[in-house]
């Protein structure tokens, strides 16, 4: 998990999507008058597995204020077994 200066939570899910392949979101805060928390889906992973497929190990802030992870399958060229590394811009 990651957060950010505002509080809010940003990690993945290893399944989940709308191709089942894992999402990435973010989560803020509530407020004074509601303790919920809001989610927004940052990317969700396609059966391309272009992007990555079933992301593993949560996020990590990179220097110029991108969130990068892990994914246990696809990436460019590849279709099963071979992982990537993505980038997301929140």
């Amino acid at each position: 998990m990651a957060f950010d200066s505002k509080d809010n939570l940003y990690s993945t899910t290893n399944r989940g999507g709308e191709a089942q392949g894992g999402i990435a979101f973010r989560l803020k805060p509530g407020t004074e008058n509601s303790t919920s928390w809001t989610e927004t889906v940052l990317h969700w992973f396609p059966k391309t597995k272009k992007d990555g497929f079933d992301p593993i190990g949560g996020l990590t802030w990179g220097k110029w204020g991108e969130l990068y992870g892990v994914a246990s399958e696809g990436g460019i060229g590849c279709q099963t077994g071979c992982g990537t590394v993505f980038v997301i811009s929140p």
